[in-house]
């Protein structure tokens, strides 16, 4: 398989395009699409100029109603929900928000040397076709630093509802019309069907897999959500249909329950030989604790972003505010391929000195060296608090670092850009008493010595 490959040059101008400042961007021209088809299919008016423009004209008595089916969408449901009964707020409000997620997950791969130049992707769960238009509009970015020679996509949609399926389409094919989309694009069949009533019947359709990417997007949420069928079944249908050098990326809301099931999950396939994580975590010292299961914070991250116009539209009609994209998410292969295989060096870190998390309480007042992963990311003010894991605790919250925004250091200022799922070279950083639930702080220092993989 060919998988993309980018100079640091183009990555860094593909990554300012998509997240210019550190902050996730929403392209416009869709937001106003998504609200001129809206007023076309309710028959509201069709007020020119951009997506503001569009949704005022509708009138404050339908926007209001729209941020109140925001709000309630998921109150009172004795079973799955039917978003095709509630499409305009979700095309207006929630595509946009998990837009941003399915982006920061395909740069990893990208940065990870795992994203193939012609994609064949499963999006389950379909929805308003969130994954396949930031898909889309993913790769339309890379031909436009790095060219569209060899770059082709091809999906296939899979969905309950069969208006999900046809709204899907429509946006797909008004969508490479817009952004005027000039590599190869094949849009199979659309496959109708529920997990856990059609599942052998879904497998004949979908022809035995062989997909690079599958994306079950809130699925699992809204399976377990319901007691209809196990966060495990689920998973473990979309690893068939996941190509031998695919990858199986699972997004899922950030809530505590979910993190842990995912968390849970890991552990399950992983045990029984399925599949081990390519992201978020690597463990440095190859060690996988029993606890690790049932950390809550495991697979949580939270991005800053220019909120969308048609969301701050909605929110001044009352949905809720929303001010930072934050998830969960698991990116799962069969190969064993993880983003830091190349730095889990168990031999090396104990020849040179590191200290392992679990054990660095015991040198309180000195300094030590440390490697691990970042799991969560605070900013605030000036102060950012980075928590580390490197599988040793069994809780990623044993420790974290201070990277302070009025104080210059090259750690210091190299460290100010880790984001959640990076992994952490220290040397020379001090062991200080902890706070905020930890047992020690790590602190840094003008010697410290500070690599960030990404």
């Amino acid at each position: 398989m060919m998988y993309l490959r980018l100079n640091e040059k183009q990555y860094n101008r593909l990554e300012n395009i998509l997240c210019p400042g550190g902050s996730w961007l929403f392209p416009d021209n869709l937001g106003g699409m998504l609200a001129r088809k809206i007023s076309r299919s309710m028959g509201w008016p069709v007020a020119p100029g951009d997506v503001v423009a569009v949704m005022e004209g509708w009138g404050r008595e339908i926007l209001s109603h729209l941020a109140g089916n925001i709000s309630t969408a998921y109150k009172g449901q004795a079973g799955p929900t039917d978003y095709s009964r509630l499409w305009t707020a979700y095309s207006l409000y929630y595509l946009p928000a998990n837009f941003p997620k399915v982006l920061r997950v395909l740069l990893g791969l990208l940065r990870g040397g795992v994203l193939p130049k012609k994609l064949k992707l499963l999006d389950i769960g379909t929805g308003p076709g969130t994954v396949s238009l930031a898909v889309l509009y993913f790769y339309d970015m890379i031909s436009l630093v790095a060219g569209k020679e060899g770059l082709s996509v091809e999906i296939t949609l899979l969905d309950r509802f069969r208006e999900h399926l046809d709204f899907a389409l429509a946006n797909i094919k008004s969508w490479q019309v817009l952004q005027q989309i000039s590599f190869p694009v094949k849009v199979n069949p659309v496959v109708c069907g529920c997990l856990e009533k059609e599942s052998d019947q879904l497998r004949k359709l979908l022809n035995t897999g062989g997909y690079n990417l599958v994306v079950p997007s809130h699925v699992i949420n809204e399976y377990e959500l319901h007691d209809t069928t196990s966060a495990l079944d689920v998973v473990q249908f979309a690893l068939e249909m996941t190509a031998d050098n695919g990858s199986l990326v699972i997004i899922e809301p950030a809530t505590e329950g979910i993190s842990r099931r995912i968390a849970r999950l890991h552990w399950q396939l992983k045990s029984a030989g399925l599949a081990t994580a390519f992201a978020p975590c690597a463990y440095p010292w190859k060690k996988y604790p029993g606890k690790q299961r049932r950390c809550a914070c495991w697979s949580h991250a939270c991005e800053p972003w220019h909120k969308p116009a048609s969301v701050q539209v909605l929110e001044k009609y009352g949905a809720c505010s929303k001010n930072d994209v934050d998830f969960n998410y698991l990116i799962l292969r069969k190969d064993g391929l993880n983003r830091f295989k190349a730095h889990r060096n168990p031999g090396k870190y104990a020849r040179e000195g590191y200290v392992k998390l679990l054990h660095g309480y015991k040198y309180m007042g000195e300094k030590v060296n440390i490697v691990g992963v970042a799991t969560n990311v605070y900013r605030r003010s000036e102060l950012m608090i980075i928590d580390i894991c490197d599988g040793t605790c069994g809780t990623h919250n044993y420790c974290y670092i201070e990277a302070r925004g009025n104080c210059w250091s090259p750690a210091n200022d190299m460290l100010r850009s880790v984001r959640h799922g990076d992994f952490i070279d220290l040397r020379g950083v001090g062991v200080a008493p902890g706070a905020r639930g930890s047992h020690y702080t790590l602190k840094l220092s003008g010697d410290t010595k500070a690599v960030v993989y990404r």
